[in-house]
């Protein structure tokens, strides 16, 4: 059997769970390769435990050179050219050769992409903008909280209501009072992708939490002075402390590859290949969309389970075997509530119409089984 190279371009959820599961079906003769511009993994699920102070950042991140103890290679550069006719990958230190690449880059932050921010900057989307949140947050003593959302598709369309659970939490249990949160939405409802009926059922969730929710509302222009968001339906909302889920864009690498969509997004099908042999996509990066065209939401666990496939059937194809496997858009979301509470979404995200999903109402368990979930992860794949 010749001697292949596996190429994975991103070092988050995605990037590790498929070289670690390469590395279980294959034996060590084949290269697997990771190429991410930090040193260091972060689990993004817990930037919100971030913000209100229960996780610091040193519990929620491993070094990616642990993973040489698997005989994965980690290369710290930043990709500057994917040339697929080539099949080599660039970055700013060296050029790889590879006979599969991953493409598992999740989405970019680009403030600049809407110029009706201005220079709003305060998120929990990176682990930097979470802990200067979370000064933030320490010492507001009162008033209204907007979180707005500039544009969609951005990752885990949960968060942002997440965030205003969370907040409303952290401010009762200090005993301020006169916390108020509004979020602002370019969607039509919350959690519009989940179907009408949990979108009712986290609609009468955010009012028992005294939170408001301005649904179709595209922010025009804030007005830093008076403090005030401007949306295009010419309605105005004043705010004592702004929040914003920044514009998410496709990696500019990709731009050049000639296997995006219209979106800009890496086109695939559901065993996550794009229309060049031998090249796959997953997670934030990669557009799957359901028959009635909508995209399937930006989340870990569908990522994870893209992995998963991924390296299941490049490895089966490597041994001449002809196993494989698709992505049923089977998947769960969990959402915190505050108060020690999650709730859980569960079933097919890829089903029309409407979507098959359970949801399990707010409880304890729900909520230690996400911090199960963060500790396993952390153990599991380093």
């Amino acid at each position: 059997m010749a001697t292949k190279t596996i190429l994975i371009l991103g070092g988050g959820i995605g990037g590790i769970v498929t070289a670690r599961e390469l590395r279980r079906h294959l034996g060590h003769e084949h290269r697997i390769i990771i190429v991410d511009k930090n040193p260091v993994h972060s689990f993004a699920p817990s930037y919100l435990w971030l913000v209100i102070g229960w996780r610091q950042p040193e519990a929620i991140e491993r070094s990616l050179s642990l993973l040489d103890h698997h005989q994965i290679e980690f290369h710290q550069g930043i990709i500057t050219e994917i040339l697929l006719q080539e099949k080599k990958v660039k970055t700013d230190s060296e050029t790889i050769a590879y006979d599969y690449l991953i493409i598992a880059l999740g989405a970019e932050l680009d403030w600049t992409m809407n110029p009706a921010l201005g220079d709003a900057n305060l998120s929990f989307y990176t682990k930097t903008d979470s802990l200067i949140l979370r000064e933030k947050i320490s010492s507001f003593t009162g008033g209204t909280i907007a979180i707005v959302i500039a544009s969609v598709p951005y990752t885990f369309p949960p968060a942002p209501y997440e965030a205003a659970f969370l907040l409303e939490s952290f401010f009762a249990q200090r005993n301020v009072k006169n916390i108020k949160i509004n979020i602002f939405s370019p969607d039509i409802a919350p959690f519009h992708f989940a179907g009408s009926t949990i979108s009712q059922t986290f609609s009468r969730l955010i009012a028992e939490h005294g939170i408001e929710v301005y649904s179709s509302h595209q922010i025009r222009s804030i007005d830093k002075n008076n403090r005030r968001i401007n949306f295009t339906n010419s309605s105005s909302h004043q705010y004592d402390l702004l929040i914003c889920t920044p514009p998410h864009r496709p990696p500019k690498v990709i731009a050049k590859t000639g296997i995006t969509d219209q979106s800009g997004w890496i086109a695939i099908n559901k065993m996550m290949q794009t229309p060049v042999p031998n090249v796959f996509a997953i997670g934030d990066v990669a557009s799957l969309r359901k028959e009635n065209g909508e995209r399937l939401p930006m989340t870990g666990v569908f990522t994870l389970n893209q992995a998963e496939i991924v390296a299941f059937n490049i490895a089966h194809e490597i041994q001449k075997n002809n196993l494989r496997k698709e992505f049923t858009g089977s998947g769960f979301l969990i959402v915190e509530l505050g108060h020690g509470r999650a709730c859980n979404i569960h079933g097919d995200f890829l089903a029309v119409p409407p979507p098959e999903l359970t949801f399990n109402e707010p409880n304890v368990t729900i909520h230690w089984g996400k911090v199960v979930i963060e500790k396993y992860w952390l153990w599991r794949w380093f």
